[in-house]
């Protein structure tokens, strides 16, 4: 038996073990990570192993048909029926991820298309920036050659805006 303040110092000290255990819990980003990735396993099973672990044909059904007794040849019917069955389930999602295949490879043919006609009509604005901007250059380029040569002669502001009309 123990006492009440016995009690209260065991209960206490199992509430503080459960805080930490909480804290830990949450704290743990792989356990997180694993959980929300993976469902909480390391190693993914898929559906089609799982099937293909039902395909095993166990040797007695190798037997010749006249060898087998009723209960063995109705064991070997079903197992051939759900070998059909699982067969034709794995050539409807085989067909269905062909399907999803050619759908994406169209989605991303699409996708890069667009994305050359964006880079093209980028690198086409780029070159009417390009084009303004040697055009000033040059207007810059003839007024400085006015200055030196003509040093603002109102011939060589003549020829200045007759250039610029070009």
């Amino acid at each position: 038996m123990l006492t009440a303040a016995e009690n209260a110092a065991l209960a206490q000290k199992l509430k503080e073990q459960e805080e930490r255990r909480l804290a830990s819990q949450s704290d743990n980003w792989k356990e997180r990570a694993l959980n929300a990735m993976m469902g909480g396993k390391l190693e993914e099973r898929s559906e089609r192993e799982g099937r293909k672990a039902e395909l095993v044909r166990p040797d007695w059904m190798n037997k010749a048909a006249k060898d087998m007794s009723e209960d063995e040849i109705k064991q070997t019917k079903e197992f051939d029926r759900k070998f059909a069955m699982i067969k034709d389930e794995i050539e409807k999602e085989r067909k269905a991820l062909e399907t999803e295949f050619r759908k994406t490879q169209g989605d991303i043919s699409d996708i890069v298309t667009a994305f050359d006609k964006e880079v093209s009509a980028l690198y086409e604005a780029k070159l009417q920036a390009d084009e303004s901007i040697l055009k000033i250059e040059l207007q810059i380029v003839r007024l400085v050659q006015i200055l030196y040569f003509e040093q603002f002669s109102e011939e060589a502001v003549t020829f200045f805006m007759l250039s610029m009309r070009r």
